[in-house]
């Protein structure tokens, strides 16, 4: 399973040629097979961005949502496991990445990102980077 980052979510639904070629392949191959999906902690951080004025989006984010849902990608929710891994992972403070990470190695998915934290983080997470 591929769990995507919230700037992956993004460049999937709006900006596909920013991933690169071994991204976009896994990426095609997960969506293939329905096994594509999204931390919900994304949706919070995209609604957060937007009503700071940090991103803009082509459509609000609850319509961004949906499109996501339209195109098959699968919602994880959080739960207190996985909250309660995201408090103790030694991985830098930002909570919506302990909450995205926390979900990828609860459900042993790989997390496509560009996050150099996060690809430089030296935990047990199965990752891709965006770019390649």
């Amino acid at each position: 399973m591929i769990l995507l980052d919230t700037h992956a979510l993004i460049w999937f639904l709006q900006r596909p040629e920013a991933f690169g070629s071994i991204a976009k392949r896994q990426l095609q191959d997960n969506f293939a097979t329905g096994q594509l999906s999204v931390s919900v902690i994304s949706y919070w951080e995209i609604g957060l961005l937007v009503h700071k004025g940090r991103i803009g989006l082509d459509v609000s984010p609850i319509r961004f949502r949906e499109m996501a849902i339209e195109r098959g990608i699968s919602e994880c929710p959080l739960d207190g496991r996985v909250a309660l891994e995201a408090a103790a992972l030694d991985l830098h403070p930002d909570p919506a990445d302990r909450f995205i990470v926390a979900t990828a190695l609860a459900h042993t998915a790989t997390l496509v990102t560009a996050d150099e934290k996060i690809l430089g983080w030296a935990g047990p997470l199965l990752r891709q980077d965006a770019r390649l």
